[in-house]
């Protein structure tokens, strides 16, 4: 006790030394997690956050990020468009990463090198295209083209997320898809956190100003706060989907499997949510799962 810094604390340099900025050190209790929910992808995604979230939280509201989040659950298509390609990639990156403790496990171009030939796969995907290339495809809808979406991409069932607006766009059949409960309770905290690190701008897309990072400490620890923040909700998600899971016998992904825990999800009472049924079935959550129950063997 006393020799490790606590959570996200800072070890600040020297009066006569100015020049070197704040490292923050993560306490052992923040790198601890559950066997289930794999530590070494969790530092994967620290890592890969540490660079990606601060671009992520400024372009995108939070509405629009929990949005963004549920869908990728559900292993929807979703296209993150942007003027710029280093912030498009941010953005990519840094959604697969706010997954945790579950994975992406579809395509992933945080730089798509096909542009709008990805737009036929018949896969989920998760890419992130320059908004001039973009802008090719829905010549044909100039009102559209300003929101970032089209009729044509609207058909397909496609998410648009538009860094440059920072709204997300989604085909009318799947606006009925919203936030789960453990997603929404961190509402507040996560408006707050943002606040802060916008420097309580209204503005949202690429018109905001880059904040002074390291030296606008707040700010850099207001995009950790809301990783944690959203990293709880799903930490939630994940717990109930491994109680339930481990109620229903026979082998993950089986027709018996999946008719059993459909059955144990419309039992239990935190999970009345259509999200849950749905999202039971998705590879997002059966490789979790699978994962998860070898660790209690």
């Amino acid at each position: 006790e006393g020799l490790c810094p606590k959570s996200h604390s800072s070890l600040r340099s020297s009066a006569s030394l100015p020049y070197l900025h704040a490292f923050d050190y993560l306490s052992p209790e923040d790198l601890a997690c559950p066997p289930w929910a794999d530590a070494p992808t969790r530092q994967r995604c620290e890592a890969l956050l540490d660079w990606a979230a601060p671009t992520l939280f400024r372009h995108l509201t939070v509405s629009s990020l929990l949005q963004v989040l549920t869908l990728l659950l559900l292993e929807y298509r979703v296209v993150v468009i942007s003027r710029y390609v280093g912030v498009g990639a941010s953005i990519a990156l840094g959604l697969s990463a706010l997954l945790w403790p579950f994975r992406w496990q579809h395509l992933l171009l945080p730089v798509c090198p096909l542009q709008e030939a990805i737009l036929d796969a018949p896969v989920p995907f998760l890419c992130s295209l320059v908004l001039p290339r973009v802008a090719t495809t829905l010549s044909s809808a100039p009102t559209n083209m300003d929101r970032g979406r089209s009729k044509s991409w609207t058909s397909e069932e496609i998410v648009i997320c538009n860094a440059e607006l920072g709204t997300v766009s989604v085909p009318t059949e799947v606006e009925r898809w919203k936030p789960p409960a453990e997603l929404l309770r961190q509402t507040p905290r996560l408006a707050s956190l943002r606040q802060r690190l916008v420097g309580c701008s209204k503005n949202v897309g690429s018109q905001v100003a880059a904040p002074e990072f390291p030296r606008e400490r707040g700010r850099e620890h207001a995009a950790v706060e809301m990783c944690s923040a959203l990293r709880a909700g799903m930490q939630e998600i994940a717990k109930k989907m491994l109680l339930v899971s481990r109620q229903v016998p026979g082998i993950i992904g089986t027709t018996v499997w999946r008719d059993d825990m459909e059955i144990q999800i419309l039992e239990a009472q935190d999970l009345a949510e259509d999200f849950y049924q749905e999202f039971a079935n998705t590879e997002c959550c059966l490789m979790f799962l699978e994962r998860a129950l070898d660790s209690f063997d």
